[in-house]
């Protein structure tokens, strides 16, 4: 009679008798199993060789503990050494080191500028220059009721700076100056020093306010050089000081000085910019009208003259942005006595081009024509009938 089937690795197994190949095989591999849990990859290289025969040798499982510890005390000597070559950007071992006096003079230049910072007095005068809502300061005020006492003491005691402070609007003092009339005190914001190429919310400068609004004697002050005696009570120097004046400036309409100037017919304040050094051919920057093209438009006579016979640099023959010379355009004024004036002075008579508005009319009629020879003369006089009713039912 053959043993039952499950007692096959029951009491016979556990005494040594006969075990199944399967049985034998599985417990083998629980076996190699428990070993290598110790041996999983922490992906740390130690430095050690984790072969199978060190987890088997007790005198390597022994040895282990003495590897770790030197390589931990190699680690340690590493970072050791390491910090000793940090890079602090001085190079302490360089041939060019700086010395321990060095530092000590640096830092004792330092904490005597910190303390001159600290002892330096504000400038009683700034309460003064401090700005309104409108942007006004006191010199603003003073300049704008034309209180030229305190205006000249305001000047005497600001900082340079302080007089190019510009209002909501734009202005500086100079601009005030000017638009006030005020001529001395434009001089004095001069010699003080306010820059005359401030420009206000218009992009006008004070020169161009003095031209747009005929204040000749500021564009006077605003034109001449500082002199010797203005600039140094006691003068080191011997020829004026030429304003640094941007004559060809435009603002934000497009028109320089020398054009504002001929736009109101003035004459003896276009000498002054001419006189200085601003071009009479200049042109604006919306038509490219020069000068001369300004007072032909206007038929200013007077200012035709004045530029074709005193200003020797002037360009008869100057075209605007549409290729018109002065002559041509005299041409559209239908304008006989400037036409003979230019001719005299080497004008060439050219005619004008034909303009489009003229062609756009010459077309208009000829639809008229053809309108009128279709539907008869009284196409466009005849009264209308209206319509009759129509029975929709």
């Amino acid at each position: 009679m053959y043993p039952a089937r499950g007692g096959a690795g029951g009491p016979a197994a556990a005494a040594g008798g006969f075990m199944p190949h399967s049985l034998a095989e599985q417990q083998n591999k629980d076996k190699l199993a428990s070993q290598d849990s110790g041996a999983i990859d922490s992906g740390f290289d130690s430095g050690y060789n984790l072969s199978s025969d060190n987890f088997t040798s007790s005198s390597s499982v022994a040895a282990e503990p003495v590897i770790q510890a030197s390589s931990a005390s190699q680690q340690q000597k590493q970072v050791e050494e390491d910090s000793q070559t940090f890079d602090s950007g001085v190079a302490l071992e360089s041939s060019d080191k700086m010395r321990m006096s060095d530092m000590t003079d640096l830092c004792k230049s330092l904490l005597q500028l910190q303390m001159t910072r600290k002892e330096a007095k504000p400038n009683p005068w700034e309460p003064y220059f401090l700005q309104n809502d409108d942007g006004d300061t006191y010199l603003h005020l003073a300049i704008i009721h034309e209180n030229a006492e305190v205006a000249a003491k305001l000047i005497r005691g600001a900082s340079r700076v302080w007089l190019d402070i510009q209002n909501d609007i734009g202005q500086t003092a100079l601009h005030l100056a000017v638009l006030t009339e005020q001529p001395r005190i434009v001089r004095w914001l001069l010699v003080a020093g306010a820059k005359p190429g401030v420009r206000d919310i218009e992009g006008n400068t004070a020169l161009h306010l003095a031209c747009l609004h005929r204040r000749n004697e500021c564009a006077k002050q605003l034109l001449t050089p500082l002199s010797t005696a203005e600039l140094h009570p006691s003068p080191a120097q011997q020829s004026p000081t030429k304003l640094p004046q941007d004559l060809e400036q435009w603002n934000y309409n497009g028109k320089r000085c020398v054009h504002i100037a001929a736009e109101t017919s003035n004459i003896e304040l276009l000498r002054y910019l001419v006189g200085a050094g601003a071009d009479v051919n200049s042109r604006e920057g919306k038509a490219g009208l020069t000068p001369l093209h300004i007072a032909i438009e206007n038929g200013n006579e007077p200012l035709v003259n004045f530029l074709l016979d005193e200003c020797p640099k002037l360009r008869i023959e100057a075209v605007t942005y549409a290729g018109l010379t002065a002559y041509q355009l005299a041409c559209i004024q239908h304008n006989q006595t400037l036409q003979n004036g230019l001719k005299r002075r080497g004008a060439e008579p050219l005619s004008p081009p034909e303009s489009d508005e003229e062609t756009d009319e010459s077309d208009d009629s000829m639809d008229d024509e053809q309108i009128s020879s279709y539907y008869g003369s009284n196409a466009f006089g005849s009264n209308f009938a209206g319509l009759s009713t129509i029975n929709v039912a």
